[in-house]
C-alpha cells in the first residue's frame, strides 16, 4: 500500500485527491514517453537511450518519433530517467504520455529488479530497430 502524506489545504476534504509520498522506494513506477529525434541520428541516439536504466524502446517511425517506456522501482528513479532522457544529445523533445505507480510487496520487488536487468537486450535483438 502506498504511503500517503498530508494533503495541501486547497484540496482538503476532496475525496478524489490523494497526495502520494514520492520518496517511497517499494513501488513499480512506469511511464510511457514519446521521444522525437532527428532520423539520421537514430542508431546513435537509440544506443545512448538504452544506457538509461529501465528504458525500453518499443517502436519508431521513419520521421524520428520513438515510443518508449521507463520502468523503475521508485518515483525518483523514473524522474531521474526522464531527466537523463531530456538531456541526451540528439533528443529534440519528449512528451510524457502516461505514468502509473503502485506499491510492491517484497516478492514482486525482487521480480521487477530481475526484469529490469534484461531490458537492454531487447532492442539489440530487434532487426527493425537498426
Amino acid at each position: 500500500m502506498m504511503t500517503l502524506t498530508e494533503v495541501s489545504p486547497e484540496v482538503e476534504g476532496n475525496e478524489n485527491y490523494l497526495k502520494v509520498n514520492t520518496k517511497e522506494e517499494n513501488v513499480i513506477s512506469i511511464c510511457g514517453v514519446t521521444v522525437f529525434i532527428l532520423p539520421e541520428n537514430r542508431a546513435e541516439v537509440e544506443a545512448r537511450m538504452l544506457e538509461i536504466p529501465g528504458l525500453e524502446i518499443h517502436g519508431a517511425s521513419d520521421e524520428g518519433k520513438l515510443v518508449v517506456t521507463i520502468e523503475t522501482p521508485s518515483y525518483r528513479g523514473t524522474g531521474d530517467a526522464v531527466t537523463q532522457l531530456q538531456k541526451l544529445e540528439g533528443i529534440l523533445s519528449i512528451a510524457m504520455i502516461y505514468q502509473h505507480a503502485e506499491a510492491l510487496d517484497e516478492e514482486s520487488l525482487n521480480d521487477e529488479k530481475q526484469i529490469g536487468n534484461a531490458n537492454t537486450t531487447q532492442l539489440e535483438n530487434n532487426p527493425e530497430s537498426k
